[in-house]
């Protein structure tokens, strides 16, 4: 990102996005180059001014400004974007997944209120996938893709099917050492954590998984939407299974929590700042994963923004730069991995990595773009099959997601966040059915956190000594994330 004086701002190109926030100030983004400026109140009308069409006398009469200044003013923002390196695409390795999803469990033990998988079964028979499954899995998927990055064990609740996970990483190692991987991927597993066996304490630290534990919040709030089948809370089991599990760990794990944020967390008074310090403050864990429930438009805990205002996600955004100036510096997954593509320049092509650079394993052996797509509109095959990836289903599956690429959608091609929002196509295939079309709110939703993160990050880029902290603590964060691998 570039730092320039105001003067040199202006609004001329189309493509600029002016943007201003109680507290944040205003400041200005140039998408195609992703330079960024912090600009007072009257520049920003300025820019404001050319983008509604008037003309560099009207805007000079307007600002009282000499015109042969406007005129200066323009060219010079012409040339600073003119000199910036355009943004490039980020590719895809063709050999390689970013992660695989092996479904292990087809049942939960939890009935949690806003489940979009039907307690566990995604519509399908209650079932466990079978150990020999889960090894053909790993061979089938690893033959084509010998580069994964993380292989994760979910569910329904994957903690259900132990013997599953053992059978899994068993089969990775004996490839490693084979010599048909390259390296290990990490691996791990999303679970509830209200149950917490002994076999499953024993595969925690033979293979040192890495644990994201879904927790909602404080008791309170947990309670009322995480429930077992009787309707019981769940806060208090959860608690001590993840505080054993640390006892286990020396700390390390769990290292992340998912957190489903709900309309009922809104009209309760929880922030995702109150959430993301609560679960700091209770376990020490710092790494969240926060997002809004995704279900149906009708459901009560449904978080629309006529229901969840979009100042709920400023306000996340805003707070978690600002930590990274701190001496303990948080994480959020939404918020944090715009970043790193901003400083780079690297643009994401597509809105969802589902079956292109991610893909999901039934517990049957079925292949899907992810687990949320269980759907036959979106299977691509089973493992079972020797042709899988070579099959004309599979082919036909992958070809439609690669046409959800951003540049051939005119809503994301002409949006000035395109090159680093994300959506999930769960949301919009729970919603819809399909994933060819993204609500409305969920974009307003993506902009609102991008423009305060890119507000709060223009102050940041103004004073080189917290712009070294920012970038010292966003650093060490992304090496606290590189999980742990099991060697052979």
């Amino acid at each position: 990102m570039t730092h320039v004086d105001e003067r040199a701002c202006g609004a001329a190109l189309p493509e600029l996005h002016v943007m201003s926030a109680a507290g944040l100030g205003c400041a200005a983004f140039h998408p195609p180059t992703y330079t960024l400026f912090r600009i007072n109140e009257r520049t920003a009308s300025v820019f404001r001014d050319f983008q509604a069409g008037l003309e560099v006398a009207d805007v000079a009469q307007k600002h009282n400004l000499p015109a042969a200044e406007v005129e200066k003013f323009v060219a010079r923002l012409q040339q600073i974007t003119a000199a910036q390196p355009a943004t490039r695409p980020l590719k895809m390795q063709s050999d390689g997944l970013e992660k695989l999803i092996i479904n292990i469990s087809n049942d939960c033990n939890m009935r949690c209120r806003y489940c979009y998988a039907d307690g566990g079964a995604y519509g399908q028979s209650r079932k466990m996938m079978r150990p020999e499954t889960a090894a053909l899995a790993i061979d089938r998927v690893f033959a084509r893709y010998p580069n994964v990055t993380f292989v994760m064990f979910f569910g329904g609740e994957p903690s259900l099917n132990p013997e599953a996970i053992r059978v899994a990483c068993e089969r990775l190692l004996a490839l490693h050492r084979e010599g048909a991987l390259p390296r290990l991927p990490d691996w791990g597993l999303v679970t509830n954590g209200f149950v917490l066996t002994r076999q499953m304490e024993e595969l925690i630290q033979r293979y040192q998984l890495v644990v994201t534990v879904s927790l909602d919040g404080p008791p309170d709030i947990n309670d009322a939407l995480r429930i077992t089948p009787h309707g019981d809370g769940t806060f208090a089991q959860i608690a001590r299974n993840i505080r054993c599990i640390q006892s286990l760990t020396g700390g390390q794990e769990p290292s992340k929590i998912e957190a489903t944020y709900t309309s009922l967390h809104y009209t309760a008074g929880y922030t995702m700042e109150n959430l993301i310090a609560f679960f700091d403050r209770e376990f020490g864990i710092d790494d969240i994963h926060l997002a809004p429930a995704m279900i149906e438009p009708d459901h009560p805990l449904c978080w629309r923004p006529q229901v969840v205002k979009e100042d709920i996600f400023r306000s996340a955004a805003a707070h978690l730069v600002e930590s990274w100036l701190t001496d303990h510096p948080k994480y959020m997954s939404a918020i944090f991995q715009s970043l790193p593509v901003i400083v780079s320049r690297r643009e994401v092509p597509y809105l969802c990595g589902a079956g292109l650079s991610i893909l999901a394993v039934s517990a049957t052996g079925d292949l899907y773009p992810c687990y949320i797509l269980f759907d036959e509109a979106y299977r691509m095959g089973n493992v079972a099959d020797e042709d899988v990836f070579t099959s004309e289903r599979f082919m036909a599956v992958q070809e439609r997601l690669r046409d959800n690429a951003k540049a051939n959608l005119s809503k994301c091609r002409d949006c000035w966040a395109r090159g680093f929002c994300h959506v999930c196509f769960g949301s919009p295939f729970i919603e819809t059915g399909t994933i060819d079309q993204v609500p409305d709110h969920i974009c307003a939703m993506n902009q609102a956190t991008a423009e305060s993160a890119l507000l709060a990050l223009s102050q940041v880029q103004t004073d080189p000594a917290q712009w070294k902290t920012l970038t010292r603590n966003v650093t060490a964060l992304m090496s606290k994330r590189i999980c742990k691998r099991v060697t052979a």
